[in-house]
This record gives structure tokens, C-alpha cells and sequence, in this order.
């Protein structure tokens, strides 16, 4: 985005230098927020793993896949968890309870399923998926 004080890109008279950048642009906008965890897998290490202290095997046999990372459904779940808690963590006031009950239970009930993500994963045989990716005509 270009400041109304800066000169015209195309201006001959003040030809665009590559080496330095324009003083005005972006002068106005508040900072970028910062998240507190660089990624998901951090947050998961330092957050969401031991907030949801179940043991393997969960109470009712589900399992949690000790490389639940390489579940695509797993992976994108906890980036969703994560990127949630960012902005409810931001937002403050009651956004952390209703990142509980809008967020992290339902997801984390998802992946808990027997027969979700884990299917065929457990601390014994570590990472052995059972799932096969939804069925696509890929024909026209």
C-alpha cells in the first residue's frame, strides 16, 4: 500500500530506488500481532498436549498417534486449534473459555473418534494409519 505522500510510482522525476523502501508505506497501520507459539507443533508441545493430559490409550480406547503430525486430518485440526487460540488468546476477556467450547473440545472430540484420524495408531505400533483418504473421481 502506497502513502498519499509518497510520489507516483511512474513519477520520472523521482525514480524508484530498489535499494531503499518508500518511509511512508504501511506508516499508518497498527504492528502485525504476535502469536505466542511459532507453529503448530509448538503449541501443540507447549500447549495442547498438556492441557488435554488423557493418557494412551484414552479412557474408551482411543488412541493418540505419537506422530499425529503425519495425519493430514490431525495436522490441519491443530493448525485450526492453534491459529483460534491465537486470536481468542489476543482478544482476551471471555474468548479463552469460548475457544474451549467453540473450538478445542469438538476438534479434540473429532480426533479422539476410534474410528478418526488415529484408526490403527497406538504408542505400541506408533504410526500405522488405518484411514484412507475420501475417494475421488478424478475422470471428467
Amino acid at each position: 500500500m502506497t502513502s498519499p505522500f509518497a510520489p507516483p510510482p511512474d513519477d520520472p522525476l523521482f525514480p524508484p530506488d530498489p535499494d531503499e523502501a518508500n518511509p511512508f508505506d504501511g506508516w499508518w497501520l497498527p504492528p502485525a500481532p504476535t502469536n505466542v507459539y511459532a507453529d503448530f507443533r509448538e503449541f501443540f508441545t507447549e500447549a495442547l498436549s498438556v492441557w488435554f493430559e488423557r493418557g494412551n490409550p484414552v479412557p474408551g480406547g482411543v488412541q493418540w498417534c505419537p506422530r499425529w503430525w503425519l495425519h493430514p486430518e490431525a495436522a490441519a485440526r491443530v493448525t485450526a486449534l492453534w491459529l483460534a487460540w491465537e486470536a481468542c488468546n489476543r482478544d482476551g476477556g471471555t474468548a479463552p473459555a469460548a475457544w474451549w467450547v467453540n473450538y478445542a473440545d469438538p476438534i479434540m472430540r473429532e480426533l479422539f473418534e476410534p474410528q478418526a484420524a488415529f484408526a490403527g495408531c497406538s504408542p505400541a505400533r506408533s504410526h500405522r494409519p488405518a484411514n484412507l483418504p475420501l475417494p475421488e473421481d478424478t475422470e471428467e
